[in-house]
């Protein structure tokens, strides 16, 4: 079996948690569970809800990824390939539409008319292309790069995803701890 990510997070994952049951088993009989119990519950915990998070998190950056394209008006690479967007100049643009053309089996760039008259079919060639082009960029040796960038985007969108559950944490936390140290607190109040 190949070791990589995918195996790591959809194989050993999956499996750590099936065997978690064992691994506490083991803990109770080997170690002397009355002192190190609190770390054991403290790390377990962790370890299952950061998982939980994460899952909530990229489906929610998902969600709302869609909006995010729609107030910018597309994707942002079908945004750079439009004819009408001066992000790249228009020979950079053009050696782009060329490459893709000659790269991509039956594919047809618009022009910048053709773009004008239908922006919808245009945007659905610029979806393909970019599709394309993520099906043959996924060795992560090669484009290491862009594997990079990729992580980047997912970590922003993620982290993005999670701002309602992490306000929700933070907020249970200063409750927690108001409770818990309420004298804490007042004495840290009285210093300030």
């Amino acid at each position: 079996m190949k070791f990589d990510a995918y195996s790591l997070k959809a194989r050993v994952y999956p499996c750590t948690i099936g065997l978690f049951p064992c691994f506490l088993l083991a803990i109770i009989y080997v170690t002397n569970i009355e002192v190190y119990y609190h770390y054991f519950t403290s790390f377990a915990a962790f370890g299952v809800l950061s998982s939980l998070l994460a899952h909530i998190g990229r489906d929610n950056g998902k969600k709302k990824e869609k909006g995010l394209f729609e107030f910018w008006g597309g994707k942002p690479t079908s945004i750079i390939l439009r004819h009408s967007n001066d992000h790249l100049d228009v020979h950079t643009k053009k050696r782009l539409h060329t490459k893709l053309e000659q790269t991509i089996p039956n594919i047809k760039i618009p022009t910048h008319e053709e773009e004008q008259e239908n922006i919808q079919a245009a945007e659905a060639i610029y979806d393909s292309c970019t599709k394309y082009l993520i099906s043959k960029t996924r060795d992560s040796n090669k484009y290491s790069l862009l594997l990079k960038e990729n992580i980047n985007y997912g970590f922003r969108r993620n982290l993005w995803g999670m701002k309602t559950g992490a306000l929700l944490i933070i907020l249970s936390c200063i409750l927690v701890h108001s409770l818990v140290a309420q004298e804490y607190l007042l004495q840290l109040a009285l210093w300030i």
